[in-house]
């Protein structure tokens, strides 16, 4: 019923790059102008790499942080079931247990 969702197309690495070079170049550009003008402060030249170089920014956020799960060579797969140890569990939630009270 409802709209498809658009899928991302990849473009291939040497667009990609160059697409980005051309991005820092403008970049560049505009905060060499506001430093002719006498404009410029860290605030301004912020403002201007976050508006030319946004995409960059936002995919070095979000892969700085990846949960990789329980090892492989940790558990054990037989007859349909996942055996996982006691130890392995424990160390992947975080010890529970406090020392005396």
């Amino acid at each position: 019923m409802g709209l498809d969702k658009l899928s991302k197309t990849r473009t291939p690495r040497d667009a990609f790059y160059g697409i980005q070079n051309k991005k820092e170049k403008r970049a560049k550009k505009e905060i060499e102008e506001m430093r002719n003008r006498g404009v410029l402060t860290s605030s301004v030249k912020r403002e201007i790499e976050e508006k030319h170089i946004k995409k960059l920014v936002e995919y070095k956020k979000k892969s700085k942080v990846k949960d990789r799960g329980l090892i492989v060579g940790s558990a054990k797969f037989k007859d349909g079931v996942l055996h996982v140890s006691k130890k392995q569990i424990e160390k992947n939630t975080g010890d529970k247990k406090r020392g005396r009270r």
